[in-house]
């Protein structure tokens, strides 16, 4: 294992590619675990060098905003997604279904459903798709 990175360090592309993933949000440990080494190793590697450990701690601080966007990016997609496909007849019965269950047992059972608007979501090509129930007739 400590070979493998005793390998890597004589690669002049191998700190700054390093660096560059850091930065882009991926963690210590899923980038040994790439490169078959021990994270723990990896680490002690990175901190026994003090240029090597300035610029990790820029990277790692620039990696936790990165992974704040990316979650930010999915959230706006997922909120802004255009709805692909009108309801179906059995997502509308699912719906009134959902909404009758979250009812007190001691509510009398309503005699229609009036503006009920469950967001259901799916996915189409890994991106999320909403389908919004309009009121059951």
């Amino acid at each position: 294992m400590v070979s493998a990175l005793a390998e890597m360090d004589t690669d002049e592309e191998f700190w700054p590619a390093l660096v560059a993933r850091i930065s882009d949000g991926e963690f210590v440990s899923v980038i040994a675990a790439d490169i078959g080494v021990n994270h723990s190793i990896l680490r002690h590697w990175i901190m026994g060098n003090k240029a090597r450990e300035t610029e990790f701690e820029k990277a790692t601080a620039a990696g936790k905003q990165a992974r704040i966007a990316k979650v930010l990016q999915k959230t706006y997609d997922a909120a802004t997604a255009d709805v692909a496909e009108p309801t179906t007849r059995m997502e509308q019965l699912r719906a009134a279904e959902v909404y009758l269950r979250q009812q007190p047992d001691e509510a009398r059972p309503p005699s229609s459903i009036n503006n009920l608007a469950i967001v259901f979501v799916q996915s189409d090509n890994g991106r999320p798709v909403e389908k919004v129930i309009d009121p059951v007739p």
